[in-house]
């Protein structure tokens, strides 16, 4: 019996933290915030950017960018010098030569230009396939 209640504890903790990490969509559409679940593309750019920056893998982060490039949420973000397209085909194009550091520039120039406008208007917007 003390071997069963163990068993069931662990399984318990596991599904309390599968169910945690999970972090099933809101009823209210909410997401993207701290306790909330992810936004279709914040979730696919932590999967398809930052955990593969992370671990170095900048072949997956160059490919990523080259789709992010095309994804851009407002034409308007693609005037002047600084736009979403060339902050990602440069942090793309920094990625294939391995410098880590200048693709993770370029993304904090565009999350810096970019971040409040986009989570003000394109939270939902789906990301590239």
């Amino acid at each position: 019996m003390k071997r069963f209640s163990i068993v069931l504890a662990f399984v318990a903790a596991v599904a309390g933290v599968s169910l945690a990490v999970q972090r099933p969509a809101r009823a209210d559409g909410a997401c993207g915030e701290k306790g909330q679940p992810h936004c279709p593309l914040q979730g696919w750019m932590e999967k398809n950017l930052q955990d593969p920056l992370d671990k170095k893998d900048l072949k997956t982060v160059a490919a990523s960018l080259e789709k992010v490039a095309k994804l851009v949420p407002d034409p308007k973000w693609n005037e002047g010098p600084e736009g979403w397209t060339k902050f990602a085909n440069d942090g793309a194009a920094a990625a294939k030569k391995g410098d880590a550091d200048a693709t993770q520039k370029s993304c904090k120039g565009c999350h810096k230009a970019f971040r409040n406008d986009f989570k003000k208007s394109h939270r939902m917007m789906p990301p590239p396939t």
